[in-house]
C-alpha cells in the first residue's frame, strides 16, 4: 500500500469515529491519559495521526491538561494542579474547568476549519501545533486550505519572500495556490521534504559557525549571542521576563518553541540540571559571595577552622570547565535516540544493581517512566518518573541518591552509554579545548547595577571580555587570593545582567562593566496591549498618554512598564476595570510617588487630575485647608490657605476618570455622560 493511499485511510479513519458532534461531546478520559492508546490526545501525538503530520515533542503541556503519573513539579506558576491533573491555570481555576475551555477552543477550530477562515483560527489561542493540526483534519476535503505540516519553523522557510514574521494562516494561502492539481497528501509530504532539507541545511550551517575555530588568518568567530549581556530599561518593560529566553538560547540556540510555557519548561530544566543559575545583587553583596571567602567552621571539639569557599560565580566557571563537548553532545544525541525509539514502540527492559527489573517508556514530555516488574504500590503500576535532567545529572558526577527515582536513572545512563557507545565524561584541556558545542552555562545577575561591581568582581572584571576567555588568543588567567588558584573564566559561559534605570541611570554605570558588556534597551511594548478595551479605557493610548507626560515632567528612564497592565490583559472582560483599579492603587500611584518624591501637583498632572472639572474624577484631590480655622487662631501667619492631597479611591472605579476613555457602545457610561478629552 503506497503511503498517500494509507494516510488517506488513516484520515477518513479518524473522521468517521471523531466526528464534530463527538469532539464537542468529548469527555477529558477521551481527550487524554496515560498509556491511554485511544484518547484523541495519544492518536494526534503518538497513534496513526502521527502518519498524516507529525507534531512529536515538546511537553505535555501543549495539550493544555494532561494526568500525571507521579508527584506534582512545583515551581511553574502557570500550572495548576488537582490531584490526578495538571492544567495551564490560564483555562479555568478547575480541572473541570480547564477541559471545558480546552474542548471549547478545539471545537472552535473545528468549526472555523470547515469554512476554511485561517485568520480566526490564528486568533485561537492554543499551542500551535495542536490547533493547526485539528484544523487539516476538519477542514472541508472539498475546498481544502490546511497543509498536513504544522511546523511553523519549516513553514516559515518554504514562504516567498522569506518573512520570519509571516504567520502559518498567511503561509497556509501562499502555498495552496501552487498546490494545482496534486494530492494533498502527496503535496504535502513535497513540502515537508523540501522544507525538512532546508532546515537541516540551515542547522548544519549554524553550528559550523558556531563551532568554527579562528586561526591567525581569521577574524575571530563569536557565538551568535553575545557572552555578557545586559537587558536594561523602566520597570515593567519585561527584562527579567526576556531573560528566560535569552538564557535558553544560550545554551541551545536552536531554540524555538511556540508559548512562554515551552520555554519556560525548558528554562527550568537547564536551572534543575546546573547549566543556568541566578544571583540578585546587592549593596551589602561581596567578592567572597561570589568569587570565593572564608568560612569559619567549628568541628566537634569547639576548635574554629577556616575553609575556602568557593562562591555562585567560581563555582559554575568550575562547573563549565568539566564538561567535555563531545561526550555530552554524544549523550543528548542518545536521548534523542532512544526516545524515539520508544516512541516507535521499541521494548526495553532493565534492571538496577539490586536485580530489580523494569520496563521503560517515555510519553513526550521531559520524563521517561519506569515500570516495575513487581511492586505492592497501586500507584506505581502507573510507573515511576525519571527525569531526563537526573539522567544528565549522574552523567555529570551528581551521587545517584541525590537524584529522585537515582537507582533508576543510573540503570537508564547505563543503558545508554553502553547501547549507544556514549563515553565517560571527561576533564578537558582549556587552553586546547575551544568548541563548547552546545553544552553552555548560563549566569543571571539580576540588578545587576544594585551592586557594587569594583568590590564584587574584583581583579576578575578583565577575565569576562570575550577575548579574555580560556581557550582564546589572548587569554588570561590570575591567582585567587584565598585558595591560591589560578583562575579563568572559560568561553561557555553566558553571563545575562538586567538592570532597571529608574534605579539608577546607565550614566552612572561602573565604566568598567559598560565596556565588557552589550546592553539591549527595553522599552514599553504598547503592542502588548494593542486592542485591549477596558469600558471604553484604550489600554494602550492610556499607557502611551501617561509615558509622555512622566518623560516631559522626568525623563524617559522612569517612564511605566506595559508588564503592570499584563494582568489587566489577562482578566475576563467583566472584571478588568476592578483589575485597572488595584493595578493603579497598588503599582502605579506608588511608583510615581516615589519618581516624584511625592510632589502631588506633578503626580496630578501625570493623571490628568488638573483638568477634570469633576472632583469626583480626580484621582488625587486637592483640598483646601484654612490654617486659622484648623488651629483656632492660636499661632500667628496662619491667614492663610493651603492645600493638602488625599486619593480619592472611587475614582479608580470609574472608566471616565482614565486617560485615554472614549465613549464606546460597549461603555457602560457611554449612554449616560459626555467624555472628557483623552489627554484629561
Amino acid at each position: 500500500m503506497s503511503n498517500i493511499k494509507k494516510m488517506w485511510e488513516v484520515l477518513n479513519s479518524f473522521r468517521a469515529h471523531w466526528t464534530l458532534d463527538k469532539l464537542r461531546s468529548m469527555s477529558l478520559a477521551q481527550y487524554i491519559g496515560i498509556k491511554d492508546k485511544s484518547t484523541l490526545a495519544y492518536w494526534l501525538e503518538f497513534g496513526e495521526g502521527n502518519a498524516i503530520g507529525s507534531i512529536k515533542g515538546g511537553s505535555a503541556y501543549k495539550f493544555g491538561i494532561y494526568e500525571r503519573g507521579g508527584p506534582v513539579k512545583e515551581g511553574k506558576d502557570f500550572i495548576k494542579h488537582g490531584p490526578r491533573y495538571s492544567w495551564n491555570k490560564a483555562f479555568g481555576q478547575t480541572e473541570e474547568e480547564a477541559f471545558a475551555q480546552i474542548r471549547d477552543r478545539l471545537v472552535r477550530v473545528a468549526e472555523l476549519a470547515q469554512t476554511g477562515e485561517l485568520e480566526a483560527i490564528e486568533s485561537v489561542e492554543f499551542a500551535n501545533s495542536i490547533k493547526w493540526k485539528i484544523a487539516f483534519l476538519y477542514q472541508n476535503l472539498e475546498h481544502p486550505t490546511v497543509l498536513p505540516v504544522f511546523s511553523l519553523e519549516r513553514l516559515r522557510l518554504l514562504h516567498e519572500p522569506k518573512d520570519n514574521s509571516a504567520s502559518q494562516s498567511k503561509i497556509y494561502k501562499s502555498l495552496m495556490t501552487q498546490r494545482g492539481k496534486r494530492d494533498l497528501f502527496e503535496y504535502g509530504s513535497e513540502l515537508w521534504t523540501r522544507a525538512d532539507k532546508l532546515y537541516q541545511e540551515l542547522q548544519a550551517e549554524k553550528q559550523a559557525n558556531k563551532t568554527k575555530v579562528p586561526n591567525s588568518s581569521e577574524s575571530l568567530q563569536m557565538p551568535p549571542q553575545p557572552l555578557n549581556q545586559i537587558f536594561y530599561g523602566p520597570p515593567g518593560t519585561g527584562k527579567t521576563y526576556h531573560t528566560v529566553e535569552a538564557a535558553v538560547r544560550a545554551i541551545n540556540p536552536q531554540a524555538t518553541f511556540e508559548s512562554r510555557q515551552e520555554w519556560k519548561e525548558q528554562y527550568d530544566g537547564f536551572v534543575r540540571a546546573g547549566h543556568i543559575r541566578f544571583v540578585t545583587f546587592h549593596q551589602s553583596f561581596g567578592y567572597e559571595e561570589f568569587v570565593e571567602g572564608l568560612r569559619a567552621k567549628t568541628d566537634e571539639e569547639g576548635q574554629i577552622s577556616y575553609e575556602v569557599e568557593a562562591g555562585i560565580f567560581k563555582q559554575i566557571c568550575n562547573d563549565a570547565k568539566r564538561v567535555s563537548s563531545t561526550s555530552a553532545s554524544s549523550l543528548e544525541q542518545a536521548i534523542e535516540q532512544l526516545k524515539e525509539q520508544l516512541v516507535d514502540g521499541e521494548q526495553v527492559e532493565l534492571s538496577t544493581k539490586r536485580g530489580n527489573r523494569f520496563g521503560l517508556e517515555y510519553h513526550g514530555n521531559r520524563t521517561f517512566r519506569v515500570f516495575p516488574e513487581q511492586t505492592g504500590n497501586e500507584e506505581l503500576t502507573r510507573g515511576y518518573p525519571v527525569s531526563i535532567d537526573s539522567i544528565r545529572k549522574l552523567y555529570m558526577g551528581t551521587k545517584y541518591t541525590e537524584v529522585y527515582n537515582g537507582s533508576y536513572a543510573r540503570s537508564i545512563l547505563a543503558h545508554i552509554q553502553e547501547t549507544y557507545g556514549v563515553s565517560e565524561l571527561k576533564e578537558h584541556e582549556e587552553s586546547n579545548d575551544t568548541n563548547y558545542a552546545e553544552q553552555n552555562y548560563v549566569l543571571i545577575i539580576d540588578e545587576i547595577n544594585r551592586g557594587n561591581i569594583s568590590k564584587i568582581f574584583g581583579e576578575l572584571i578583565t577575565l569576562i571580555e570575550p577575548s579574555k576567555r580560556a581557550g582564546q588568543p589572548e587569554a588570561l588567567t590570575v591567582k585567587l587570593p584565598y585558595s591560591q588558584e589560578p583562575f579563568s573564566v572559560p568561553g561557555n559561559l553566558h553571563i545575562i545582567g538586567t538592570m532597571n534605570t529608574a534605579d539608577r541611570s546607565l550614566a552612572l554605570m561602573d565604566t568598567a562593566l559598560r565596556r565588557r558588556f552589550d546592553f539591549t534597551e527595553m522599552m514599553p511594548d504598547y503592542d502588548c496591549l494593542k486592542g485591549i478595551n477596558v469600558n471604553g479605557i484604550d489600554l494602550t493610548e492610556m499607557l502611551r498618554l501617561l509615558n509622555q507626560r512622566i518623560e516631559y515632567l522626568y525623563d524617559r528612564e522612569h517612564v511605566l512598564g506595559h508588564a503592570f497592565f499584563i494582568p489587566v490583559v489577562e482578566a475576563k472582560e467583566q472584571e478588568r476595570i476592578t483589575v485597572l483599579a488595584e493595578v493603579m492603587q497598588k503599582k502605579v500611584l506608588p511608583l510615581l510617588e516615589e519618581y516624584f518624591f511625592e510632589d502631588w501637583e506633578k503626580i496630578r498632572l501625570v493623571l490628568g487630575d488638573a483638568s477634570k472639572e469633576d472632583v469626583t474624577l480626580q484621582f488625587i484631590e486637592a483640598v483646601s485647608v484654612n490654617l486659622e480655622q484648623l488651629f483656632g487662631g492660636a499661632m500667628e501667619d496662619l491667614s492663610q490657605t493651603q492645600v493638602r492631597y488625599q486619593i480619592n479611591r472611587s475614582a479608580f472605579e470609574k472608566p471616565r476618570a482614565y486617560p485615554g476613555f472614549r465613549a464606546t457602545k460597549t461603555s457602560p457610561e457611554a449612554k449616560h455622560q459626555e467624555p472628557p478629552e483623552a489627554s484629561a
